[in-house]
């Protein structure tokens, strides 16, 4: 997948954007683990050969996991984060997930205004509960959402 946008591109992470990547989530909080497991299905936000954001699947049977979107400080507020979350759905949809679930802390809003609901933990598939992300006591507190893709 290629996006071009004006003066920054999305496409799919290469093995040599996981220091990137990595570095990107820790910066803004985000976990790691699990990262270089799932990276053939990352999506990455380059302006020129810089890497300024980052969305990644985990695909499961029962569905998927959205995790670790991220932008960096200087280019947040300029529309990236939606750009890259509607990129990823839309990988979602050609993977023929069903459903996407997501655990956020600081960003239900943002995930609300693309559709995802709010659920209970109960809900989620236990193929995506067992993820790492899921198993992060850091992620206890966290928001868990949902947004169906049956209709794609």
């Amino acid at each position: 997948m290629v996006d071009n946008f004006i003066g920054v591109t999305i496409r799919d992470a290469h093995d040599r954007d996981l220091s990137a990547i990595e570095t990107l989530l820790r910066t803004v909080g985000l976990p790691v683990l699990g990262v270089r497991d799932h990276m053939k299905h990352f999506l990455v936000l380059v302006d020129d050969s810089h890497l300024i954001g980052t969305v990644g699947l985990e695909i499961y049977h029962g569905g998927a996991l959205l995790r670790s979107l991220a932008v960096t400080a200087a280019h947040q507020g300029k529309g990236h984060g939606k750009r890259l979350c509607q990129a990823i759905i839309a990988e979602a949809r050609r993977q023929n997930v069903s459903v996407l679930y997501l655990l956020t802390e600081t960003a239900a809003d943002f995930f609300e205004s693309l559709g995802f609901e709010t659920i209970s933990r109960d809900v989620v598939h236990d193929s995506v509960k067992a993820s790492s992300e899921f198993q992060l006591c850091a992620c206890e507190s966290a928001v868990c959402m949902r947004l169906g893709l049956s209709e794609a």
